[in-house]
């Protein structure tokens, strides 16, 4: 079973999250995060 970063966008802010079979988990929002991870 394997992570994988994703960037997506909820409530109109871009958000960072790892995708862990069928969960979602935010690590932070964006507003910081024009920084690659």
């Amino acid at each position: 079973m394997g992570f994988q970063v994703v960037r997506f966008e909820k409530d109109h802010k871009e958000q960072w999250g790892v995708v862990s079979g069928e969960h979602i988990l935010v690590l932070k929002n964006s507003y910081n995060s024009r920084q690659q991870l």
